[in-house]
């Protein structure tokens, strides 16, 4: 099976045009796996500052309406006690 495999290799590397079109075939392979690279880093990044986002739109909310509204449950219905 070995020699048989080398056989055809040596066959495709023997024809020119197709092995002009493997090489090419390739370097397009490894382009696409580039961009996809910094694809997925700009989709980390992305996730990242979202995440940053929502943290600062929820800090409001702990340090003004939560204490707010436990000094409103702690003075009662009508008031301060």
């Amino acid at each position: 099976m070995h020699a048989e495999f080398r056989s055809r290799k040596e066959q495709l590397e023997k024809n020119e045009e197709l092995r002009k079109l493997l090489d090419e075939a390739q370097a397009m392979r490894d382009e696409a796996s580039r961009h996809h690279d910094e694809v997925t880093k700009f989709a980390e990044l992305a996730q990242e500052y979202h995440d940053q986002m929502i943290g600062t739109f929820k800090m409001p909310i702990r340090l003004v309406l939560r204490p707010m509204l436990l000094t409103r449950v702690c003075e009662g219905p009508g008031g301060r006690r």
